[in-house]
């Protein structure tokens, strides 16, 4: 009984995205950390845009989730201002590039 009541609490935890740097250096890399137990074993696509109105750069990277609906990948960080990063059921992480 038990362990049926921590899986059941482990599930209500509302989906995470997490960027290891608090600001990012161009041409450095970024560790990109999602957690989402409802879409254990997907793919799920992370979008990044530079946040301008006008000429925004986009890019999408995929982070493949495990049997506990964690994962990671890593970013090549362009010579960009800024960075919104964005993944299903988040609020927008918004970092500096310097």
């Amino acid at each position: 009984m038990l362990a049926v009541a921590s899986l059941s609490a482990q599930k209500s935890v509302p989906p995470a995205l997490t960027i290891n740097e608090s600001s990012l250096m161009n041409g450095g890399t970024a560790s990109i950390n999602y957690a989402n137990a409802a879409m254990a074993n997907q793919i799920v696509m992370i979008d990044i845009d530079n946040g301008m109105r006008r000429s925004t750069l986009t890019a999408v990277i995929e982070i493949v989730l495990d049997a506990n609906g964690m994962g990671t990948a890593t970013w090549q960080v362009p010579a960009w201002m800024g960075a919104n990063f964005n993944a299903p059921g988040v609020t927008e992480v918004h970092r500096v590039i310097i």
